[in-house]
């Protein structure tokens, strides 16, 4: 999908796997089970992070008039990235594997450290230390963006990880968070770090290695923001968890 102003809410050789033949080139590969120590420069030898290759990406961009990105399919990666150029990002596959969107999220997972809150019935509250959340199109919180509380129920996601995630209601005041189960509430306020988050779980019990439900929090504010630059281009991409939003990117 090519868009013009877009802010993404978007070993041995002998033992490493061979690349799918007839897929897309990129200038760099980046994969779960790579190394930062890599080139990244081929799908044999790809980065581990996005922060480990993005320090290459513009002096690629400044040579060639482009910089194309490849993510490995089927991987989780839990990082964002800004740009001041045009990016073209993808994904890749190895033999043997199926050919997946690869995920970018910008959640991070609460399984414990929630307090009971001592005046509300329902309420467990914990402070949430977040990044980002600034620059063109969101100036801080509650401005385009928000920090939520996404629900996953254990036994589900193993059969069906995107229905297993519930982003709970966001509502008005901590009054309304405890008489609403599955909901959250949390101050709309440009400053606070960490922000004070409080949730009612959709069961009513405690957060706290809950038997039923996890839960994860937005951390970071979108996935890749490369606003106002010309031939971006994005494909087979999953984007959730992000304070600028979730979907999926033909």
């Amino acid at each position: 999908m090519t868009a013009r102003c877009i802010a993404l809410l978007i070993a041995g050789l002998s033992c490493l796997p061979c690349v799918v033949h007839g897929q897309e080139s990129f200038d760099y590969y980046i994969s779960n089970s790579g190394n930062d120590n890599y080139s990244g420069t081929l799908p044999v030898l790809p980065k581990k992070t996005i922060a480990a290759a993005s320090q290459y990406f513009l002096n690629c961009f400044s040579k060639n008039g482009r910089v194309r990105v490849g993510l490995q399919g089927s991987d989780l990666f839990k990082e964002n990235l800004t740009t001041s150029y045009p990016i073209q990002v993808g994904t890749y596959t190895v033999s043997g594997a199926a050919s997946n969107f690869a995920t970018l999220d910008g959640s991070q997972a609460f399984e414990s450290g929630w307090v009971k809150d001592s005046v509300f019935s329902n309420i467990f509250e914990q402070d949430i230390p977040y990044s980002g959340f600034k620059g063109y199109g969101i100036g801080g919180i509650g401005s385009y963006s928000y920090i939520y509380v996404t629900e996953i129920d254990r036994e589900l996601e193993k059969t069906a990880p995107i229905t297993a995630r519930k982003p709970l209601q966001f509502v008005a005041s901590i009054d309304a968070a405890d008489a609403t189960a599955g909901s959250f509430y949390s101050p709309v306020n440009t400053t606070e770090n960490p922000k004070h988050v409080y949730v009612h779980a959709s069961d009513g019990s405690s957060l706290n290695n809950n038997a039923k439900y996890r839960y994860e929090v937005t951390v970071r504010d979108w996935a890749i923001n490369s606003t106002y630059q010309p031939d971006n281009v994005f494909e087979n991409l999953w984007v959730r968890g992000f304070g600028a939003g979730i979907g999926m990117l033909p």
